[in-house]
């Protein structure tokens, strides 16, 4: 079943973190997910497309700057023969080259959507992470300052001026 709009990924990927001890909340700073598990200063974020593509991978690299805890959704849609749906392994492989998690979204007729971690972020090393931290700390914090003071997840991430 395939999804009109990335809005219908989000609810399912929050879910999933939610699940996982995250507190979840949408549009922060533009980026379409961010959690973060209390106790832990390093947010999660999530960016979310439709179909994998070069936006989403640049989105992504952009994503790293503010945290080394990054993942990219698409949804996963059975139905579709496209070059994208066919080469999983090739885009595992070009996340995890780049630092990234790949998140897929398969949404069935009957049964709640299913999300799949088909690799997790590169843990960067710490003289890489620390120096993103001098250079990137003020984004990191305005990031993590948006976030804590939202009362509420009353945005749809992946959605845009709304």
């Amino acid at each position: 079943m395939a999804v009109r709009h990335e809005t219908e990924l989000y609810a399912p990927v929050k879910a999933f973190f939610e699940n996982l001890g995250y507190e979840v909340k949408g549009e922060v700073r533009n980026c379409d997910l961010v959690g973060i598990k209390p106790g832990q200063q390093t947010p999660l974020i999530v960016e979310i497309k439709k179909t994998f593509n070069l936006a989403l991978v640049l989105q992504g690299m952009q994503r790293l700057k503010l945290s080394s805890n990054v993942y990219v959704a698409v949804e996963r849609n059975r139905a579709k023969k496209g070059a994208v749906n066919q080469r999983w392994n090739e885009l595992v492989g070009l996340c995890r080259q780049l630092g990234l998690g790949l998140l897929t979204v398969t949404h069935f007729k009957t049964k709640p959507p299913l999300v799949e971690v088909l690799c997790k972020p590169a843990a960067h090393s710490d003289n890489v992470h620390n120096a993103a931290t001098v250079r990137h700390g003020s984004r990191k914090e305005k990031l993590l300052r948006e976030f804590h003071a939202r009362s509420g997840d009353h945005n749809t991430g992946g959605s845009t001026r709304r």
